[in-house]
């Protein structure tokens, strides 16, 4: 990754810019330049990523809602304020800016600092065209036991 430097004004006006999809100024650049496909990772978690990838690992598969997130597969949410992004790879989750891969959803909100919540609803991903979705909607509904 590389770092540019830019004015108060012009950071302002680029999130003027964002669409509710856009969680980071990389997401935001993408768009407007028409550039497709997922923003490039920090070195050390494109570095794990690879390897993982050459090793014949797969992204991440949850069996009790048997739902395969592939390899390279990004997620994102909001919480308290600060944009959180993972991405599934070896058969964990690598949480942007944490050394440690995690083996669940669950273990992602505890990292962040979210308790008692369901993370089925707090995780999106962009569907293709840029449109958000909660990753719950990936489940079968037959695996979803509801609460009377």
């Amino acid at each position: 990754m590389k770092s540019i430097q830019i004015s108060n004004q012009t950071f302002g006006a680029l999130w003027q810019k964002a669409h509710e999809a856009d969680q980071t100024e990389e997401d935001i650049l993408r768009r407007l330049l028409g550039l497709s496909g997922s923003p490039p990772l920090g070195d050390a978690l494109e570095a794990a990523i690879q390897e993982t990838s050459e090793k014949g690992a797969q992204g991440f598969y949850d069996a009790r809602f048997e739902v395969k997130f592939p390899q390279g597969f990004r997620i994102y949410r909001s919480y308290k304020g600060k944009n959180y992004s993972a991405r599934a790879s070896g058969g964990k989750w690598h949480l942007e800016g944490f050394a440690q891969p995690f083996d669940s959803l669950n273990e992602l909100n505890v990292a962040i600092g979210a308790k008692s919540e369901n993370a089925w609803i707090s995780w999106f991903f962009d569907e293709a065209g840029g449109v958000k979705k909660m990753i719950s909607d990936l489940r079968k509904p037959t695996t979803i036991k509801r609460r009377i």
